[in-house]
C-alpha cells in the first residue's frame, strides 16, 4: 500500500506543487486586498484590477484540489489506466486505501499552505498591537477540528469509491456513477441535518461509526473488484 502511494506521489506531486503556489499566491493576493480596504492609507493602483480576478481564481484552485481529489479515487474506473491498475499484484482494497490516503494527503497539504498563511497573516495583523499568543483551549480546538476535518474526508472519499465501485460492477457507466453519487450525498446530507436539528445524538460517536462504516465499505468495493471486476 505503501509503494502504490509513493507511486501516486510520483506521478501527481508536479501538479500539488503548482496548486499549491498558485493558492499561495493568490491568498496572499486576497490577505493584501482585505488590509489595503480594512487599514487607512495609500492605495496600490496596481492591486485593484487584480482583486477581482484573483478571488476568482483562487476559488477555482480550490475546486480543482476539491476535483483532484476526486479523480484520484475514481479516474481509474472508466479509463485504460484501470486495468493496469487494478491487475497489479496489491489487494485490490489496498489500492483502494492507498487512493484515498493520498487525495487526503493531497487536500490536506493544499489546504495546509491556505491555513497556514491564513494564521501567519493574522499573526501578522496582531503584531500591531501585540504579539498573538494562541491559548492552549485554541490549540486543542485546532486538534479536535483536524480530527473532524480528516474523518470527513475519508467517509466523503471511501462513500465515493464504493458507489463507483458497484456502477462500474454491474453497469460501467461513469454518467450512472456520478448521478448516483449526487443523489446518494444529497439525500444522507438532508438526513443528517435532520438529525442534527434534533440534536439526538453526540458527533464523536456518530463520526466514529461512519469511519468504521467506511472502512468497510471499502473492503466490500475491494472484494467486489477482485471477483466481479472486468476492466
Amino acid at each position: 500500500m505503501l509503494k502504490y502511494f509513493i507511486y501516486q506521489l510520483k506521478n501527481n506531486y508536479k501538479i500539488l506543487v503548482v496548486n499549491i503556489v498558485v493558492i499561495a499566491i493568490l491568498a496572499q493576493l486576497f490577505k493584501e486586498g482585505i488590509i489595503m480596504t480594512a487599514v487607512p492609507g495609500p492605495v496600490n493602483p496596481i492591486l485593484i484590477p487584480l482583486l477581482l480576478p484573483g478571488t476568482i481564481l483562487l476559488g477555482f484552485s480550490i475546486m480543482f484540489s476539491l476535483y483532484k481529489a476526486f479523480d484520484i479515487v475514481s479516474g481509474d474506473f472508466f479509463r485504460n489506466t484501470g486495468y493496469f491498475t487494478y491487475t497489479l499484484p496489491i489487494k485490490s482494497y489496498k489500492i483502494l486505501f492507498s487512493k484515498i490516503f493520498f487525495a487526503m494527503f493531497y487536500l490536506i497539504t493544499v489546504f495546509s499552505t491556505f491555513t497556514i498563511q491564513v494564521i501567519i497573516n493574522v499573526l501578522y495583523y496582531e503584531g500591531i498591537k501585540g504579539l498573538y499568543l494562541p491559548k492552549l483551549e485554541d490549540i486543542g480546538e485546532i486538534i479536535e477540528g483536524l480530527y473532524y476535518i480528516k474523518g470527513n474526508m475519508f467517509i466523503s472519499l471511501a462513500f465515493v469509491i464504493f458507489i463507483f465501485v458497484l456502477v462500474k460492477v454491474y453497469l460501467n457507466s461513469k454518467f450512472y456513477a456520478i448521478l448516483l453519487t449526487i443523489a446518494v450525498a444529497t439525500i444522507i446530507s438532508s438526513l443528517r441535518e435532520s438529525i442534527v436539528d434534533l440534536k439526538l445524538y453526540n458527533y464523536n460517536i456518530v463520526l466514529t461509526i461512519y469511519i468504521i462504516i467506511s472502512i468497510i465499505l471499502v473492503l466490500i468495493a475491494g472484494r467486489l473488484l477482485d471477483k466481479k471486476l472486468n476492466m
